[in-house]
């Protein structure tokens, strides 16, 4: 033990610890004579290997350097450093003159007045860089809060609770049209990811639509000139690429009263959600971009291209494979809305009869994505479009050519409908609707996803299991 103990106290006593250098400080007198003496040389080296310029030091930085820190150009000041409140020579906060870090273009001091230390300003001003932090505006912030706001009530939204949370968006704060053009395009929005469950958000849009006067009494004003004409205006317009074609100022008018009237129709619940509505509905068209796309990517890279090239293409065939699915999953959930917002009186028939005709497209030669989207829409509207008088002639001329297209059989003649152009699976699809048409409009279950109430859950199970339930 005790030659374990030696060995130990050897070993130890060998081991030297580095002779602490001393730092020389030098006063802030002597560095500026430095300075005076040789304004182009630099200090000698440190002990790390670092080398600044006295000369362009202002009184700030040299403060550093007598506390054995780096001085660092501006360019590499971290962006705390660059918010450090150290007094220049005028006796203000470097940068001043901007009132935020980062921002100055000048030199620090009062009025942008230059610090002491060189011919020039002696001092590195702070420029401001393509990153660096700016703050948002207050509308922003707002409009980003609501729209969180409004997206996690419409998450909890279901047919059970649909009473209480449907009070609570009619109580968001919508003091703009901006804010309320968020709440509209929240709603439609979540409609068109969820199409099973459209009914429900279509009886929320004639919830929020009654409660529009509310909105608008918020943001909506009429003035009245010297000439006694009367306009309207919101307190803040909106983009148009945000909702759509949507007017923030309106007028002439000879009375308030049909001023307001005016501002009201334009700026609605009603009438935003159908400009969106109609948006969406008008995009069906990026298929065929999408196909002209992929056509003259193929023919740029050529069959004898390299295996890059190959590989490229195979790649973006796979994009437009997925965006082809992401725009048919909208479309369909946007018919079966819109659909859904008909049967409710929300839209128009004029409206109805023009999408018909649209989605039916040029029959000899159909479009398979617009055809399916048809026979969804049928479903949601079939039974009142055939209620409303005057409808039956234009009626059964939909479902003859329907029923050409279901049979799988090329044109007889021109201008026939050609079915033969259809997959089995959209044939089968439109053989349904005829189905369910000649069934009054009732549906044969096939299980579909729709929101129901828990009491709707429990009858449903019990006609399902009806032995378990007499338990």
């Amino acid at each position: 033990m005790s030659s374990g103990g030696s060995s130990g106290g050897s070993v130890s006593g060998m081991i030297r610890k580095p002779a602490r250098m001393e730092k020389k400080r030098y006063s802030l007198d002597e560095l500026r004579a430095f300075g005076a003496a040789a304004p182009t040389t630099t200090a000698p080296e440190f002990e790390n290997g670092i080398q600044f310029d006295i000369s362009r030091s202002t009184e700030a930085d040299v403060g550093d350097a007598q506390w054995g820190h780096r001085s660092l150009p501006a360019g590499e000041r971290k962006p705390q450093d660059a918010g450090e409140t150290k007094e220049a020579a005028g006796g203000a906060p470097a940068g001043a003159g901007e009132g935020q870090w980062g921002r100055s273009g000048g030199g620090g001091g009062s009025g942008g007045a230059p610090a002491a230390g060189g011919a020039d300003g002696g001092n590195w001003a702070r420029k401001p860089t393509a990153k660096g932090w700016k703050p948002p505006s207050v509308e922003g912030d707002e409009v980003a809060a609501l729209l969180k706001a409004v997206r996690s009530l419409l998450n909890k939204l279901t047919k059970e609770k649909f009473g209480s949370l449907s009070v609570k968006l009619m109580n968001v704060e919508t003091d703009t049209l901006s804010k309320f053009a968020v709440l509209v395009t929240a709603v439609h929005e979540k409609a068109l990811q969820e199409p099973k469950f459209a009914e429900m958000y279509a009886d929320l849009c004639v919830t929020l639509s009654g409660n529009t006067g509310k909105y608008q009494d918020k943001f909506l004003r009429s003035n009245e000139n010297a000439a006694g004409v009367f306009h309207w205006a919101s307190e803040t317009g909106v983009s148009r690429e945000e909702v759509g074609n949507i007017p923030s100022t309106g007028g002439p008018f000879a009375t308030e009263g049909e001023c307001m009237s005016d501002a009201s129709g334009k700026t609605s619940f009603k009438k935003l959600l159908l400009l969106r509505t109609q948006k969406e509905f008008e995009n069906a068209s990026r298929y065929a971009d999408i196909e002209a796309a992929g056509e003259a990517a193929a023919a740029a890279a050529g069959a004898g291209g390299s295996k890059e090239e190959r590989e490229a293409v195979a790649l973006a065939r796979i994009r437009r494979t997925n965006e082809r699915r992401r725009i048919k999953q909208r479309m369909l959930g946007n018919v079966r809305f819109l659909g859904a917002l008909y049967t409710r009186g929300m839209v128009r028939p004029w409206i109805i009869g023009e999408c018909l005709e649209q989605l039916q497209g040029d029959v000899t030669k159909p479009d398979q994505e617009s055809i399916e989207a048809l026979c969804s829409f049928w479903e949601m509207i079939g039974q009142s479009y055939e209620g409303q008088p005057g409808n039956e002639e234009s009626l059964n001329k939909y479902f003859q050519i329907m029923a050409k297209l279901s049979s799988g059989k090329p044109a007889t003649k021109l201008g026939d409908p050609a079915g033969d152009a259809l997959p089995a699976r959209v044939r089968f699809l439109i053989k349904d609707v005829i189905e369910t048409r000649s069934n009054g409009w009732v549906a044969r279950s096939r299980g579909q996803m729709q929101a129901k109430t828990m009491d709707e859950i429990r009858a449903d199970w019990a006609k399902e299991n009806p032995d378990q339930h007499a338990q």
